[in-house]
């Protein structure tokens, strides 16, 4: 294992800072640069870091370099529409450096090879579906795709998979508990 890459990555989180209007706005990009000045003075206290996030409300897919050379990459549906169950990273400048291969799988799941000191890591984000508001059919495409994702890292690479699996503990609830 890549300790010294694996130390960069600090999981995931749940964002929700951009506007749910479309076209993207003004407001949008006030949004990313106040984000990416948060995250440059969170990086610096935890040194060389790294994110995945989930629930990422941009459109399409791309690759974009914002404050201070991070580079956030995102995957979140065709373009046409703000994504509602987007995903992202947002790297660290070191690391961005070092990316071989982007995947953008679905607008739940992407896929990063990252080149680190001693092997290459797959680093992948995802969003499930919710068990109460999505059907059977987006739940087994999504898990299909997520098992097709994770079959394709060979043995000398190393898997990272993060992001917000939407798991319940317990039991569940009804109007009449």
């Amino acid at each position: 294992m890549d300790y010294l890459l694996l130390k960069k990555i600090i999981g995931e989180r749940n964002r929700r800072t951009q506007t749910e209007n479309d076209p993207e706005t003004e407001e949008d990009d006030e949004k990313e640069r106040a984000l990416g000045k948060f995250l440059g003075r969170l990086y610096e206290e935890m040194e060389n870091t790294d994110d995945g996030n989930s629930d990422s409300r941009r459109k399409g897919t791309g690759i974009k370099q914002i404050l201070e050379d991070y580079v956030l990459i995102w995957s979140c549906g065709d373009g046409t529409t703000r994504a509602t169950h987007g995903v992202d990273f947002i790297l660290h400048p070191d690391t961005a450096k070092n990316v071989l291969e982007t995947e953008f799988i679905s607008e739940r799941i992407i896929k990063i090879r990252v080149r680190g000191e001693q092997k290459i890591s797959n680093f992948t984000q995802a969003y499930a579906p919710c068990n109460d508001s999505c059907s059977e059919e987006q739940k087994e495409d999504f898990f299909e795709k997520m098992a097709d994702t994770m079959g394709t890292v060979t043995d000398r690479e190393e898997l990272i998979v993060m992001g917000n699996f939407n798991g319940r503990v317990g039991k569940r609830r009804t109007h009449r508990d």
